[in-house]
This record gives C-alpha cells, sequence and structure tokens, in this order.
C-alpha cells in the first residue's frame, strides 16, 4: 500500500546546456564593410515608402470591394464654367476695390467739411 501513495517522478525533458557568450561581445572587422557571423548584417540603405492613394487596395485585388469609378476628364462645359467663374470674381473685386477707394474719398470729404464748418 505505501507504493500506491508514493510519487514518482517524471523524467523531464532539459533543454542542452550551451556555453554562453561572454557578457560584452563587440563586433570585430574583419575587412572594412564586413562583420564575423556572431554580428547583424549591415541593414539595406532606407527608401522612401510612397505615398498609398487606395487604403484598400488589397480588398480590391481580392475582389472583396469593387474598384472605385475612374474620376472623368473636366469636360468642356465644366472649363468654360471655371473661367466664367475666375472672370466674375476679377470683376467683383475690381468692384470692391473702387467702392473702397470711393468710400474712403467721401469719408475725407465729409470729415473735411466738418471740420471747416465747426473752425468757423
Amino acid at each position: 500500500m505505501a507504493n500506491r501513495h508514493s510519487i514518482v517522478p517524471f523524467p523531464v525533458p532539459t533543454a542542452p546546456q550551451v556555453s554562453s557568450p561572454p557578457e560584452t561581445v563587440s563586433p570585430k572587422l574583419v575587412s572594412p564593410g564586413t562583420f564575423l557571423s556572431n554580428s547583424l548584417p549591415p541593414s539595406p540603405p532606407a527608401e522612401p515608402i510612397p505615398p498609398r492613394l487606395d487604403p484598400y487596395p488589397s480588398l480590391f485585388q481580392q475582389r472583396i470591394l469593387p474598384p472605385p469609378p475612374p474620376f472623368p476628364a473636366e469636360s468642356s462645359n465644366t472649363q468654360r464654367l471655371k473661367q466664367e467663374h475666375r472672370l466674375q470674381v476679377d470683376r467683383l473685386t475690381r468692384q470692391v476695390h473702387d467702392l473702397q477707394v470711393e468710400n474712403n474719398l467721401l469719408r475725407s470729404l465729409v470729415l473735411g467739411a466738418k471740420t471747416s464748418s465747426s473752425a468757423g
């Protein structure tokens, strides 16, 4: 009965013991630009990441989402409307300028008349 309650240890697999490298490892150059095998290779030059215009390109490639419709080219009507708009803005800008000049002139005349009448 004593054997029934006794604990039988199971063999626990252990990792093979590897000699640990020294605490301070400094990479040594074999020749200019070449490192020993225990050091990291030089990283490749960083390339600029191009801006992504499409937020879901992989979904389009997988046909999960339909591709967006292409932008239509500007029609001659749109170009004409834009040109008319620019001309109208220019005309209104000139009118505002003329009214400001006229306002300043009238203001100076009114103020000049008030000062001359009060002085007399």
